[in-house]
Parts: C-alpha cells; structure tokens; sequence
C-alpha cells in the first residue's frame, strides 16, 4: 500500500476486511487445493471469501462509505483470494 493509499478511507477499510479474513482464506485453500485441485479450489474459496467480507463489511464500513461498500467489498475480496492463493501454494511446496 503506497502513502496515498494508506490516506484513502476505502482503501483502509478494505485492508481492514481484508486482514479479518486472510488466516482462515489461507487455511481453506490449502485444503480445498489438496482435495479438490486448484481451479475448484479457486471458486470456492471466491465465494467463502465473499461471504465473508460481506459479513464483515456490515459492522467495519463507516456510514460515509456505504454508498462505496460494493466497491470495498470486491476489492477486500479479490485481494484476499489471490494471496490465499499464492500464500497455500508456498505452504504446499514445503
């Protein structure tokens, strides 16, 4: 995160969710991945993710910031996914 972003109310929010969520995402794609291979383990990991953030979302996004909680929620999301992913794949190769 640059020093601009970190200025950025949505993009401190979206670190927020991102940051509840990021330990157990890892844990279950590790899972998913060994039982299922990784492009199935992908989608549903999105959607665990998803489910999540939005559950989070309700009670971390501050009033201000509703009109932008679709945005922060995708972005929490999509950030999540992607390094569960490649932190699983690194705890695989050990």
């Amino acid at each position: 995160m640059g020093f601009l972003d970190k200025l950025n109310p949505k993009k401190k929010v979206e670190e927020l969710l991102a940051s509840k969520v990021m330990g157990p995402a890892v844990e279950r794609a590790v899972t998913a991945i060994n039982q299922k291979g990784e492009e199935t383990a992908k989608k549903e990991i999105t959607i665990w993710v998803s489910n999540q953030i939005k559950a989070q979302a309700a009670t971390v996004i501050p009033e201000p910031l509703t009109g932008a909680s679709d945005e922060i929620i995708n972005n929490a999301s999509k950030k999540v996914v992607n390094e569960a992913f490649i932190k699983a794949k690194e705890q695989l190769k050990k």
